[in-house]
């Protein structure tokens, strides 16, 4: 009900612009990241397909992924269907178990999981865990969206112009940045969906050369919230495609909420005894009960039955092995021939 009636507001504060002679960027933007503010929590399920080239070689790599959020709390489980990961599950939680803190594992062998900062830590980061409220609204690769949070994806430097246009009987607002000669952006807002950001184009000129970035959204309404069905990437090299991410949603719950401890280690459904890496090796140990046991805690070994002998001190008779057992009989055999040719001769 909540998330309704901030959608409403958005929606007449919007509506309230468009009868305005001027509507400012800053007016849109922010009406645009409050469509997305006003969902505290939700669920996502979703495809990531991505194409690319490397080393003159196209790649394909598909994963299958499930994301859980919540206030600054991201917890995203994924598995790889296709590509050079295929088979491998892994699981990235953002703030989780404590603020600023992160959760990594991996269900490959030989793997261990790993609590450690977001901030300052050499552990690799947690880029996959993305916020879905991100979705569509950066002209750039999934992972880079982690880092960024969302009152920072609209980047207020630079000269900005509006022109509200008519396309597909609806009407929706065209926001361009001058960033610089060479760098600029255009953004396209859409009233009548929330909001939303429908389009985003990034254009970077150097010398004779043009990298250009479209992400384009395809929105659709579930609980009274516009939320996008699929967002499509490229990237291009002089009008080329170099790249390209397609996130297709399966489901999306607004406004779910998570099931308890699901942002703790405990909650996170790791292996039994699993191994646990920290950034302090004191404190790196074993997952009991969702709490981090660390070797110095570990209770010693059962001791031993007062009804079983003692084992005996005294070191194991040594094994010897019968084929140089034959080879030294073989020896002295030949040693005692030997001697006794000699004695008759």
């Amino acid at each position: 009900m909540r998330a309704t009636v901030s959608l409403l507001l958005v929606f007449l504060t919007v509506r309230s612009a468009v009868g305005q002679t001027e509507v400012t960027a800053a007016d849109l933007e922010q009406a645009a990241l409050r469509a997305r503010a006003s969902i505290p929590r939700g669920y996502v399920e979703f495809t990531m397909t991505s194409r690319f080239s490397a080393a003159g070689q196209p790649h394909l790599q598909i994963s299958e992924r499930k994301t859980w959020f919540e206030g600054t709390r991201v917890r995203a489980e994924f598995r790889y269907i296709k590509g050079a990961n295929e088979g491998v599950r892994q699981l990235q939680c953002r703030n989780c178990e404590r603020d600023g803190w992160g959760i990594l594992a991996t269900d490959t062998p030989n793997e261990v999981t790993e609590f450690h900062p977001l901030v300052g830590s050499k552990r690799p980061p947690l880029r996959e865990a993305v916020d879905p409220r991100q979705f569509g609204y950066y002209p750039s690769i999934y992972v880079t969206l982690a880092d960024l949070p969302l009152a920072k994806l609209f980047d207020s430097n630079g000269l900005r112009t509006v022109k509200r246009r008519e396309a597909n009987g609806g009407a929706y607002y065209e926001i361009r940045w001058a960033k610089t000669e060479k760098t600029g952006i255009i953004v396209w807002i859409d009233p009548d969906r929330g909001s939303n950001v429908t389009r985003i184009e990034s254009v970077t000129r150097s010398g004779q050369s043009v990298q250009k970035a479209v992400m384009t959204s395809e929105l659709a309404q579930t609980g009274g919230v516009w939320f996008p069905k699929r967002v499509v990437l490229k990237s291009l090299w002089n009008e080329e495609v170099t790249s390209e991410e397609t996130l297709d949603v399966h489901i999306f719950r607004p406004n779910d909420t998570p099931p308890a401890g699901l942002f703790t280690l405990g909650g996170c459904e790791l292996k039994p005894n699993e191994y646990v890496l920290t950034p302090d090796p004191s404190q790196n140990g074993i997952l009991r009960n969702g709490r981090i046991v660390p070797r110095s805690e570990e209770p010693p070994p059962p001791s031993q039955p007062t009804d079983v002998p003692p084992l005996s001190l005294s070191p194991p008779s040594r094994l010897v092995d019968p084929w140089f057992a034959a080879a030294c009989a073989a020896c002295a055999v030949g040693v005692v021939a030997v001697v006794l040719v000699r004695r008759r001769s």
